[in-house]
């Protein structure tokens, strides 16, 4: 992302904001209410335009691929960029099973679809649960449903809001435990937000503070949380 602005009116919510994130690898990008880490997953995944600024991703051998016009289907299908948003967003009148089929039915040719959906509810252990409703499942669960959902065919680059929000204590360590699969074994590039920062912390290899409408600080979560910079923008002067 380079030098990425975005006004909604006289409000500037980016500024000249510069980020790059490493292929392969988690990222938390975290910051105070307001400081435009919404506004700026909207703009990587295409739902609102900026107003200056280059989006590039390296993709199939090819470096520095400017993404920055393309529209969000595009985005998904052709690049792979999978949203998993706050809000589980699942069919909440449909079961697991067709939950993941009524994407599979856009994304995959028919041979493809059911072989897809079964290695995913095995997958995440949701064989037993693949008939039921989605209103009936658990907070866990549904996040569970949601990001199969997102590795439905191709999934290069994950974004997740929130993924920590509203679910027990226990269910926040399988739902880690999920994300670093995620990048061990499939070797997703994540870019990951959450005010319950200590977890987003536990797992990401870089975090990255917005503020003031840019990047204010970054490094590994080691050093980020020693840096004077982030402590006075984020974390607090006592964390």
């Amino acid at each position: 992302m380079v030098n990425i602005s975005k006004s909604y009116g006289q409000l500037n919510v980016l500024r000249d904001l510069n980020m790059n994130i490493m292929p392969g690898s988690i990222t938390g990008l975290l910051g105070p209410n307001g400081s435009g880490k919404t506004s700026l997953f909207n703009i990587l995944l295409g739902i609102i335009k900026m107003d200056a600024g280059k989006l590039f991703i390296n993709h199939d051998g090819k470096k520095n691929v400017d993404i920055g016009s393309l529209p969000i289907h595009q985005r998904c299908a052709e690049n792979q960029i999978k949203f998993i948003p706050q809000n589980d967003s699942l069919f909440r009148n449909l079961d697991v099973q067709d939950n993941l089929r009524a994407v599979a039915e856009i994304c995959l040719n028919r041979r493809e679809r059911e072989e897809n959906v079964e290695n995913l509810l095995s997958e995440f252990n949701l064989t037993e649960q693949r008939k039921t409703m989605a209103h009936n499942l658990s907070g866990g669960q549904k996040k569970k449903v949601a990001i199969c959902r997102a590795l439905i065919g191709e999934c290069r680059i994950m974004v997740l809001d929130e993924p920590c929000s509203n679910i027990d204590p226990i269910t926040i360590e399988m739902i880690k435990d999920v994300i670093l699969k995620l990048q061990l074994t499939r070797s997703i590039t994540i870019l990951i937000s959450d005010h319950a920062f200590e977890n987003v912390l536990q797992i990401a290899d870089e975090i990255k503070i917005l503020s003031d409408g840019y990047i204010v600080s970054e490094g590994s979560p080691q050093t980020i949380v020693k840096d004077v910079r982030a402590r006075e923008k984020y974390f607090g002067l006592n964390y």
